[in-house]
């Protein structure tokens, strides 16, 4: 009888050390599926900055296509403006000539 009660004294140190291991890692769990969130706040942060940098990357890139078109036009100009300059310093020069001549 002794020997039994020994056993359960013995059984019950066991029982409770099992259930202090069982808390701990019901605790654990809590602090990584805790800590999984916080990481899934923190990706869903970082992926809502890159495609906002990404929205910001692209309105850039219409912009400059759009000043590159704008310059593109003003070269065309101006290059059209210097071609009708140099007509009209070669027709000045001819008639001057002309009416020297």
């Amino acid at each position: 009888l002794e020997h039994m009660k020994e056993q359960e004294k013995a059984l019950q140190v066991d029982l409770a050390r099992a259930e202090e291991e069982v808390s701990d890692q019901k605790s654990e769990i809590g602090d990584v599926r805790t800590k999984e969130q916080e990481l899934r706040e923190c990706l869903e942060d970082a992926n809502s900055k890159i495609k906002q940098q990404e929205d910001t990357i692209r309105n850039m890139s219409t912009r400059i296509e759009e000043d590159n078109q704008m310059y593109d036009v003003m070269r065309s100009e101006l290059e059209t403006t210097n071609a009708q300059f140099d007509k009209y310093k070669k027709d000045s020069k001819d008639s001057s000539v002309r009416r020297r001549g």
